[in-house]
């Protein structure tokens, strides 16, 4: 299999220059982070959940009773929720533990109610869940079957679970699928490859 190859043409010289793998530094995680709390539809969401609208509205260090903080905690205008953690391939806890980290973060999420959520988002970013996703929305939404379909999830713990990883290894890849396809869990789990590239 051959490795991915990125072409960008320069509009004025019309030449084009291959972009190359950035090399991975501590910082990327936090980089990560904030570009899918900036822009949470990079999550292809409707190729993970069949039906599931786009990831509107994301908050960062999203803190958990009895946890720590997610990255990023987003959600769509239907009432899907997404936990979302960033990992490197050079950090160890890429396998086991951030299996554990994301389990946990979704099992202390699991019963919370919509009041709770929403007042937590109220203190981080100082206006309503309902108030941030309208904003985000184009066009028409329902906030009532926004706010069933959050206790919904909330009631039932159907998360969608996603590492974020520039490289997905084949451990990773080999529990995610295991848990996929041999339970029957509510929740799904998935790991999605970012890749980082530079010109010049």
């Amino acid at each position: 299999m051959s490795a991915l190859r990125i072409l960008i043409r320069n509009h004025e010289s019309k030449t084009w220059k291959f972009a190359e793998v950035m090399v991975i530094e501590a910082r990327a995680e936090s980089e990560l982070q904030k570009l899918l709390v900036k822009s949470p539809s990079l999550i292809p969401i409707d190729e993970i959940r069949e039906g599931a609208a786009p990831l509107v509205f994301a908050v960062g260090e999203f803190g958990l009773p009895g946890s720590g903080a997610t990255d990023v905690l987003a959600f769509s205008p239907q009432g899907d929720i997404a936990i979302i953690e960033c990992k490197l391939a050079i950090n160890p806890e890429i396998k086991r533990k951030v299996i554990g980290q994301i389990l946990e973060y979704a099992a202390c999420l699991w019963g919370m109610t919509y009041e709770e959520v929403d007042a937590r988002i109220q203190r981080l970013k100082g206006k309503s869940l309902a108030d941030l996703v309208a904003e985000s929305v184009a066009g028409e939404w329902d906030e009532e079957q926004f706010r069933k379909g959050i206790k919904q999830t909330l009631e039932t713990g159907s998360f969608i679970l996603v590492i974020v990883v520039d490289e997905v290894n084949e451990e990773l890849r080999r529990i995610i699928r295991y848990l996929n396809e041999c339970s029957k869990s509510a929740f799904s789990l998935h790991a999605l490859e970012i890749k980082r590239f530079q010109v010049d």
